[in-house]
């Protein structure tokens, strides 16, 4: 899974303090490995956004709305390879719709 921005805000401003994962993790409240998810991209920080600004002195609310940008971007890019697979000639189901890019979400 790729490194998103606010996991690398995350290492690099835990990094600048000088402090350990289990370090971090102590004062957020969660254990080491969480914290090694969230900075590998592999678990998002939602339920910890509030507590971690506050420990790491860091603004982390606008990465989230870029990244569901990201999620959006890609929905839209496999959107527009099955749209070229049909046009191509390759059947699909009476129902699929290929004239709709997917709808956008709420950001």
């Amino acid at each position: 899974m790729a490194t998103t921005r606010i996991a690398t805000r995350i290492r690099n401003r835990r990094q600048e303090l000088g402090w350990l994962q289990q370090e971090l993790a102590d004062r957020v409240g969660v254990d080491r490995v969480t914290v090694a998810n969230w900075e590998t991209g592999k678990q998002k920080p939602e339920r910890y956004i509030g507590k971690l600004e506050q420990v790491l002195g860091v603004s982390l609310e606008d990465d989230t709305e870029e990244d569901d940008l990201d999620e959006l971007e890609q929905e839209f890019h496999l959107w527009l390879a099955r749209r070229r697979r049909l046009r191509e000639g390759r059947k699909e189901s009476p129902n699929a719709s290929i004239d709709r890019p997917p709808s956008r979400k709420a950001v």
